[in-house]
């Protein structure tokens, strides 16, 4: 079965195109530290976390602001995305990317099938 990767890159600034992973086990989406200037993502270098992930117990960082990227199925944000030193690709993960999308994998067919979900409504709009 093809990976469940997504193009992504940045809507503005450098011309930087990279690989993305469909992560459902992932409860955040998730940046490489290396390219959180790239992506304009700020965060509190004194304000380390330990998380677990299929790698076991990791360091990382929250970012403390959020970033709209370009994608195969259009833009993508990532609300506050957790930033690892030990990541080399973006995870794309529950809290924002699967509750803005409706992703189906389909193992007998090899394939992923992503479909954005409405935009929501603003309280009193």
């Amino acid at each position: 079965m093809p990976r469940p990767w997504l193009k992504v890159g940045l809507v503005r600034g450098e011309d930087l195109s990279l690989l993305a992973i469909v992560d459902s086990g992932a409860d955040t989406s998730a940046v490489p530290l290396s390219l959180a200037g790239s992506f304009g993502l700020m965060y509190d270098p004194s304000r380390v976390t330990v998380a677990s992930g299929a790698g076991g117990l990791h360091q990382q960082y929250q970012a403390t602001n959020s970033v709209t990227v370009r994608s195969e199925v259009g833009l993508v944000e990532l609300r506050r995305p957790t930033l690892n030193p030990h990541l080399s690709i973006l995870l794309l993960g529950r809290a924002d990317f699967f509750e803005d999308h409706r992703i189906t994998f389909d193992q007998r067919e090899s394939s992923m099938l992503i479909e954005p979900y409405a935009r929501r409504k603003a309280a009193g709009a």
